[in-house]
């Protein structure tokens, strides 16, 4: 922990705003309030001031975009009115359309741990409230009153508790997050540059930039005054010139997913590898499961595995929900995000003559590009050389120190910002390139050691393949990997597993043979992924974890899974998060017909006696209304609206609930109109009780039972037992 930081939260309302923060390494507090019943701005104005001529931090969760605009605006609007304040507030959370304020304006230096962990991003988006329950906070607290509310004195003081709560949540993620403070700091220093606030993505974009420019290349220019990345793009691409020209494929189904390839001209590169329209000769390497057939004077498409073997395909058209290819009923599926295969629902063990063998290529996406001398035409070559320096000096600084951290950040964020119309990098044919030949040159692999008798494929994962080889040829498949080296100047490091339990390529369990794995630290010797993981990222779903123990007990050390359940003693392990959008709302609801109005974020547990977990959403339009179109501006809507009511004919027409006609220029075409509350099922079939409070949380009313069958939803039996 640093002493100059201080966690902080404010909370506003129309008669009330409160500002509580917190020195983290003594935890002193501070409050400050400004309502009808007490102004305290010049003491805040005081501490805000303190901060910065000492220059102090200041650490929050979001407050980059609004807490801080809210506070610096309150300091400089020395007196505005609380209800002023308010409405500052309110037009940050609907969107002014304003960009925070640059880091030279502020105050206070800020440090946001939202921005820090990428959750301003889609993928990632994680509140505070679901950080308190992955962090196992005994008190998971929602605001305690609805965004408008005009707070009694009372309800100020119930408003205090829950602004110091948030404060400490963001305490206790600060302290998880300081070694990713401590790492943005050093490299403010070395670079003259600040980092506090970006992301891994953007630190990678920015090392690979500053070493890009020292080089002498141009990442910028200049239009009507304004900084602007150069770029190239592309209005299309010929796929045929992405393909390296050491890709030799032999088996058919590979060949027949290269001559595809080679055929095609983008200018979407989104859409390449899906709704593939195939010929028969194509379609006899797929999975008639995935391929729908339009058959001559039949309007719907039926799918290749259903229909009967003696049925007429002439002038058939065919269509595949994907580019994929089958070889020996294992299926390959080729999209930008890699290569990816794998058995389902099986266990392989090293043993008995075979041996489970991985190989994983060594930074695969920048040494494609590095090897292959592949780059954005803007950066030219020299982008290459600077990769290429970037990735030795990270071998030889080590992997697991601040700039080698860094190094590897700036090469592996380029691939994924080469697709991103606002970086430096864009230009979708390097990403063509890149992630083709990446997939191309794996099956290169696949294919020799797919002759190799009694080899078996286990999976291929983007970057490398993990396969069970008869320990005869096992010599012969590390000759095959030393040859595929050669010819791709790339590196595969190699693992071996003892037993790999697999449930699809991405959820599985693979324990490392003696000798791939730290003595020191037994749990180094199981890797856990996806359904099978239960230490998790913080924005991940922490629910139920005892399942996932549960499961790896019974499967890795031959526990009995129920006895494993019943005798768990960890109560945050049978923890549940329940989570609905603004729009919906969480009601408890018990067999009397009582029912109880939970928080949008709380944790349960599935209970023996209790209540159902009910959501409810309310239709975004007015009940009995026409649903409008997507993107219809409101004075669009208004007009045409206009127009149908003057019309005389309108009365006679069929109208909504608001006397309105359909009309497609509006409306949907379907004629759907807005319904009532809708309500669903949370945990459906089980009662459950409320532990947002960890002191509710009742042994006795635990049902063990649930917990036993959502484990044997993830348990793969052994075939041979």
């Amino acid at each position: 922990m640093d002493a100059r930081d201080y966690t902080y939260d404010i909370e506003t309302y129309p008669n009330t705003f409160t500002f509580s923060a917190r020195h983290v390494a003594t935890g002193n507090r501070y409050r400050y309030e400004i309502s009808d019943r007490r102004d305290d701005r010049e003491k805040m104005f005081y501490f805000l001031n303190y901060l910065r001529n000492n220059d102090q931090r200041m650490v929050g969760f979001n407050n980059l975009w609004f807490d801080w605009e809210v506070v610096q605006w309150i300091y400089e609007n020395p007196w505005c009115s609380v209800a002023g304040i308010y409405n500052k507030a309110m037009s940050r959370i609907k969107g002014d359309n304003t960009y925070p304020m640059w880091a030279d304006a502020r105050l206070v230096k800020q440090i946001d741990l939202l921005k820090i962990h990428h959750y301003d991003n889609k993928a990632k988006a994680t509140s505070l409230k679901s950080l308190e329950i992955a962090m196992r906070m005994k008190q998971v607290e929602d605001l305690p009153f609805p965004v408008g509310t005009h707070l009694t004195n009372e309800q100020k003081d119930v408003l205090w508790v829950y602004n110091d709560h948030d404060v400490d949540a963001t305490t206790d993620f600060y302290i998880e997050s300081y070694d990713m403070i401590a790492f943005r700091e050093e490299l403010s220093k070395k670079y003259d540059s600040d980092f506090m606030n970006l992301n891994d993505t953007k630190i990678g974009s920015e090392v690979l930039i500053h070493a890009l420019e020292k080089a002498g290349v141009q990442c910028y220019g200049k239009l009507g005054g304004k900084r602007i990345p150069r770029q190239t793009p592309r209005s299309q691409i010929v796929l045929a010139e992405c393909i390296l020209p050491y890709i030799r494929l032999e088996h058919p189904a590979f060949q027949m997913v290269q001559n595809y390839l080679m055929a095609q001209t983008i200018k979407e590169t989104k859409g390449v590898f899906s709704d593939i329209r195939c010929t028969p000769e194509m379609v006899k390497w797929m999975d008639p499961k995935r391929v729908k057939v339009w058959l001559k004077g039949v309007k719907k498409p039926r799918r290749l595995s259903h229909l009967p073997a003696d049925v007429d395909l002439t002038g058939a058209k065919f269509v595949a929900a994907s580019l994929h290819c089958r070889i020996d009923g294992f299926n390959y599926d080729f999209g930008t995000g890699g290569l990816h295969a794998s058995l389902h629902r099986q266990i392989m063990r090293t043993g008995n003559g075979k041996t489970i063998v991985d190989l994983d290529v060594a930074s695969y996406y920048p040494n494609l590009s590095i090897k292959n001398r592949i780059f954005p035409a803007h950066l030219s070559e020299v982008y290459c050389d600077v990769s290429e320096e970037m990735f030795n000096e990270r071998n030889r600084v080590g992997k697991k120190t601040m700039m080698g951290g860094a190094y590897k950040l700036a090469l592996n964020g380029t691939y994924g910002n080469s697709n991103n119309e606002y970086s430096v990098f864009y230009d979708p044919m390097y990403t063509m390139k890149i992630t083709i030949n990446g997939q191309l040159s794996l099956c290169m692999l696949v294919e020799q050691l797919l002759k190799v008798p009694g080899l078996q494929m286990i999976q291929c994962n983007t970057d490398g393949i993990t396969f069970h080889c008869p320990d005869q040829y096992l010599e012969h498949a590390n000759n095959l990997r030393v040859w595929w080296e050669q010819v791709t100047k790339l590196e595969l490091e190699e693992n071996r597993y003892d037993r790999f339990f697999i449930r699809d390529v991405n959820s599985y369990i693979a324990e490392y043979s003696e000798g791939y794995y730290n003595p020191e630290k037994p749990d180094s010797r199981y890797k856990r992924k996806g359904a099978y993981e239960y230490k998790r990222e913080w924005h991940k779903d922490h629910s139920a974890l005892v399942v996932q123990k549960a499961v790896e007990a019974r499967m890795v050390h031959g526990a009995d899974m129920t006895s494993f359940i019943i005798n768990h003693r960890d109560e945050f392990d049978f923890m549940i998060r329940g989570k609905v959008n603004r729009d919906s709302s969480l009601h408890l609801v018990y067999p009397d017909g009582h029912e109880e109005k939970l928080s949008n974020t709380i944790r349960y547990y599935v209970t023996q006696s209790g209540g159902s977990l009910v959501k409810r959403t309310a239709p975004k339009g007015t009940p009995g209304t026409w649903k409008r179109k997507n993107k219809i501006t409101d004075q669009y809507y208004d007009s045409v609206v206009a127009e149908l009511l003057a019309d005389p004919a309108t009365p006679f027409l069929k109208l909504d609930a608001a006397g309105v006609p359909h009309d497609e220029r509006i409306h949907t075409k379907n004629k759907s109109q807005w319904g009532l509350v809708t309500e669903s099922n949370m945990c459906s079939g089980q009662t459950v009780a409320d532990c947002s409070d960890f002191s509710k949380f009742d042994w006795s009313k635990v049902n063990y039972l649930w917990y036993v069958f959502e484990a044997c939803k993830l348990l793969i039996v052994d075939k041979k037992t």
